[in-house]
């Protein structure tokens, strides 16, 4: 065998691993624009609340890090009793993928921690807030 040869079977060699380079790249890259990615948050405006308080709930939808307009966003509000039923909202996210909504604390609303989930195009978010176990406390005139 001659050295010509062998020079070419080794450019040959060099020249299906860069052709597998690239067609496994070309694969990525269209895998990447036929999956997608869903990211959703959730927050309450505090943390801690009384009965017969109002929960503002917000959030944002995304896909692939570009928001996501006019989707429902599932809430799901779970009481400190994990037997409880839960509380079921939607919201509908905005053209800039925002979306909020409320819920008023019942004033027989059992105190502790609340989980709240959001759900939507296979995302999920989870915030926990709390209800204090007291009364609601009356401001004064």
């Amino acid at each position: 065998m001659c050295i010509l040869d062998l020079i070419l079977r080794y450019e040959l060699v060099i020249a299906l691993a860069l052709l597998i380079i690239v067609l496994l790249l070309l694969i990525w890259l269209l895998l990447r624009k036929l999956v997608q990615v869903a990211g959703i948050t959730v927050a309450t405006d505090k943390d801690t609340y009384v009965r017969e308080e109002t929960v503002h709930i917000t959030g944002l939808l995304t896909m692939d890090g570009e928001p996501v307009p006019g989707q429902i966003v599932d809430l799901e509000i779970q009481p400190p009793d994990p037997e409880a039923e839960p509380i079921e909202l939607s919201a509908t996210t905005d053209e800039n993928g925002k979306y909020a909504t409320d819920w008023l604390i019942p004033s027989d609303a059992e105190g502790g921690m609340y989980t709240l989930t959001a759900t939507c195009l296979g995302a999920k978010a989870i915030k926990t807030f709390t209800l204090n176990k007291s009364q609601k406390i009356f401001e004064e005139d």
